[in-house]
């Protein structure tokens, strides 16, 4: 095969991979912080980078269906795989750009890993932080992702809930920061659990991080603070039942959401 002929092959190869993942893409456009191209790169290369085996090892509960799938080929591992999607969202902070990511692939149940990748030029991604697998906890599941801007860092909240058939999802708020090396140190990156949980309810779910069970979970940008809402499974939907939903505040100091009233409290005895 002459050079020209690789090369078709090879455009091929990757044209087919791309048109079998499932790209959920950012709720905000992402040509907001990245150029197309550096979109499209930033696409084929998680493309390539999806978790199949991984993923693949987390939807086996037997031990020796297990051993097996360890031993097959990589061919025979993926060949079941019968839906790849790749959810994502970009952000910026402190001058440099992110990708926070969930991968899910569907076999005879459904997977998903949570990573987080550092944008470089081009639009090229670096690998940061990858999260244990979990198995969905709903039959026909979706994720969102969404990230608030608040003072120099964000705040992202993930949801994993089921189409059209609940209103109810399994929600998880974290931040997280990444240090610069010096000459005898490295980088370092980390991950701040920010999850609250409703009082009245908690739930029992394969999740990655803490996890949030409710409706109507929603993250917004106040004028000064951060605000947070859930309700309650306990109750029906209603705007004039106010019981049904609890609120929360993210505090910087102490960099975590603060139910409404212990806020209140807190700010009492603290003389803020």
């Amino acid at each position: 095969m002459n050079r020209i002929g690789i090369i078709l092959a090879v455009f091929m190869v990757r044209a087919a991979t791309a048109q079998n993942v499932e790209f959920v893409r950012p709720l905000n456009s992402a040509s907001q912080l990245l150029s197309i191209t550096q979109e499209n790169n930033l696409e084929r290369s998680l493309g390539e980078l999806f978790p199949s085996r991984t993923l693949h090892k987390a939807t086996i509960q037997d031990r020796w269906d297990l051993i097996i799938a360890e031993r097959s080929m990589k061919k025979s591992v993926t060949a079941k795989l019968s839906e790849k999607r790749i959810t994502y969202d970009i952000l910026k902070q402190h001058g440099r750009k992110y990708a926070v990511v969930i991968f899910s692939g569907l076999w005879k149940s459904e997977a998903s890993q949570l990573q987080v990748f550092r944008i470089e030029a081009g639009g090229y991604p670096t690998a940061l932080y990858h999260s244990r697998c979990w198995r969905s906890n709903f039959s026909d599941s979706y994720h969102e992702i969404q990230n608030m801007v608040f003072g120099k860092d964000n705040v992202i909240l993930i949801k994993e809930g089921e189409n059209g058939k609940s209103p109810f999802v399994i929600a998880s708020l974290f931040n997280f920061r990444e240090t610069r090396g010096y000459e005898n140190t490295k980088r370092s990156f980390w991950i701040n659990d920010l999850t609250p949980h409703l009082p009245r309810l908690r739930a029992l779910v394969d999740f990655p991080l803490k996890s949030l069970y409710g409706q109507v979970i929603k993250l917004e940008k106040m004028s000064d603070h951060l605000r947070l809402q859930a309700a309650d499974v306990e109750f029906s939907w209603d705007r004039n039942n106010t019981k049904a939903i609890e609120f929360w505040n993210y505090d910087k100091s102490s960099r975590k959401f603060i139910a409404e009233n212990n806020l209140s409290i807190l700010r009492v005895v603290d003389g803020r």
